[in-house]
């Protein structure tokens, strides 16, 4: 065990940049089978420092937090119609849990930063996704999934629209993060300035709404808590000022049209159906819901699902519905109060300009007692669970334990966590 422990010390930058890549394969075919190795290799991290785990859960008490909810999930089981789906999503979800506090501890501990740990996975996600446009490969590169937009290699255009979400969101905070030096430094900046709109403009071609206003909404927050509420409010008239002017070029005025539609009479025709699935379900749902990770059998005509192994699995829309659904309102409560707790100390932390906690960061300047790159992280970890919390509204990924997107936002809630929990003393 020693010398595992040791291995994966001198490796640790590597085995973290592996446990990124493994996990955001699960969102490309033909590569997706590679996300079994995720767990494994998450497991080695968390039994190799199974140790510091026991040590900081005496200390930061927001993942104890969400020890209540793990036990509601857990108790779910007893009333639930499919204990083993029920007992298996919910230990894998404390699995999750600890593997992304763990993972958050070793970035702490050897210093290194959420734009350096995703920039490789960044990387090859913007260059296959390029690539795939210009060749129009693979053949569905179009016309797979929902057919409305760009998927490329990805399962489905809102699969790919979600991860250039966060990929667009962590590639602006790295531009705005540029120091002095970096800055002066051309090569660096236009490669990055290209990265940034390569990364956009992929996101756009996916026509996935949901992931394009969540990105939008991060960046209202963040250049607000970066930049101030004047700044803020002078960005979203010029951005509308902009569009205004842009919607009467027949092309754009298309473009918009067709992104907010599809095709549809209404915006939420595409939708309609599973959102009021889900919130009959949720009315079903009561106190402690009907099972983690099952679905209302009783809600499986004209609403969209697949039966696996004989049981339907409805696709349910929204995080919370989903969450009274499955754990009832008590459930949903418990999920969301720890995301409470640390936005409103990290908000707390920026807006009091504090730096008191004890964190590992470059400092490379200061202003009002707070780092500049301390304070961008800050700026950058609200917005992005803000914006996350709010698309998990449309895509559901928050109760499914295999998705790519939960693991990220509990690594972000872990970091932030971390970085404010000077809060606590």
């Amino acid at each position: 065990m020693f010398n595992i422990r040791n291995k994966v010390h001198h490796n640790i930058e590597l085995i973290l940049v592996l446990i990124i890549v493994l996990l955001f394969s699960r969102g490309f075919i033909w590569i997706n089978v590679l996300y079994f190795l995720f767990p494994l290799l998450l497991g080695i991290l968390i039994v190799t420092d199974i140790q510091s785990l026991k040590q900081e859960l005496l200390k930061y008490y927001e993942i104890i937090i969400y020890f209540p909810f793990v036990a509601v999930i857990l108790l779910s089981a007893l009333w639930s119609q499919h204990i083993v789906v029920t007992l298996t999503r919910s230990f894998y979800f404390l699995f999750l849990l600890f593997g992304m506090y763990i993972f958050s501890l070793k970035m702490e501990d050897f210093n290194l930063s959420i734009k350096k740990l995703f920039i490789p996975i960044i990387t090859l996600v913007i260059i296959v996704s390029v690539l795939s446009l210009l060749l129009k490969f693979p053949t569905e590169y179009r016309t797979g999934g929902n057919g409305l937009g760009f998927m490329g290699f990805a399962a489905h255009q809102n699969t790919l629209g979600s991860i250039m979400f966060v990929f667009t969101s962590i590639l602006n905070y790295t531009l705005f993060s540029l120091n002095k030096n970096e800055s002066a430094r051309g090569s660096k900046i236009y490669l990055l300035l290209l990265a940034n709109l390569l990364s956009l403009f992929i996101l756009i071609s996916t026509f996935s709404r949901g992931a394009i206003i969540s990105y939008f909404l991060f960046g209202v927050v963040f250049v607000l808590f970066e930049y101030g509420y004047k700044k803020t409010l002078l960005v979203i008239v010029s951005i509308a000022v902009v569009f205004l002017l842009l919607s009467r070029i027949d092309m754009v005025n298309q473009y918009l049209n067709y992104a907010g539609y599809k095709g549809a009479d209404r915006i939420i025709s595409s939708r309609e159906a599973m959102y009021l699935g889900s919130f009959e379900a949720a009315k079903n749902g009561g106190l402690f819901g009907l099972g983690y990770g099952v679905s209302d059998q009783a809600i499986s005509v004209g609403v969209p699902g697949d039966v696996v192994n004989g049981v339907f699995i409805r696709e349910k829309g929204s995080t919370l519905l989903a969450l009274v659904e499955e754990t009832g309102i008590i459930g949903a409560i418990l999920f969301y109060l720890p995301v409470g707790i640390v936005l409103w100390k990290g908000v707390r932390v920026k807006t009091l300009r504090q730096d008191q906690c004890y964190v590992h960061f470059v400092k490379l300047s200061v202003t009002n007692g707070m780092s500049v790159e301390r304070s961008k992280e800050l700026s950058f970890l609200i917005g992005i669970i803000i914006a996350m919390t709010v698309h998990s509204q449309i895509e559901a990924w928050g109760v499914g334990v295999g998705s790519v997107m939960l693991p990220v936002y509990l690594l972000f809630l872990a970091r932030l966590s971390r970085k404010v929990k000077c809060m606590s003393y």
